[in-house]
């Protein structure tokens, strides 16, 4: 049972990245993007990013580098839109995506001062 805990924490951070990487990069971007929600969406889903990495079954032992690693995936894709017929890349979501990652990482700085994740009693 644990070891398909661990896989399910596991897998669903691949997920994240698959369905993000996917939103992004599809020649015709959902309705729900238009009327201004884009950098809204562009926040929120990286913010979602790191809550899922987060979520991975080995704590965040550098959350820094966990933050770099996200950015360069996020930038990455944000780039890789200047290959998908009406899609471009857009330094403003850049800046939304770095701060959607930003909030992530303030948050597990702040759990991991409070001592999250617990460690397990050795013994």
């Amino acid at each position: 049972m644990k070891r398909a805990l661990s896989f399910l924490r596991d897998a669903q951070f691949w997920v994240a990245l698959a369905v993000y990487a996917g939103f992004a990069l599809v020649s015709t971007p959902p309705s729900i993007m238009e009327g201004g929600n884009d950098k809204t969406l562009h926040f929120l889903g990286n913010l979602a990013l790191y809550a899922s990495a987060c979520l991975r079954p080995r704590p965040l032992r550098r959350p820094l580098l966990t933050w770099g690693l996200l950015l360069a995936f996020s930038s990455g894709v944000e780039l890789a839109q200047a290959l998908v017929p009406e899609r471009f890349p857009d330094w403003r979501d850049l800046l939304a995506n770095a701060g959607g990652l930003t909030l992530g990482l303030a948050g597990a700085l702040m759990l991991q001062k409070k001592g999250f994740p617990r460690k397990k009693p050795t013994g």
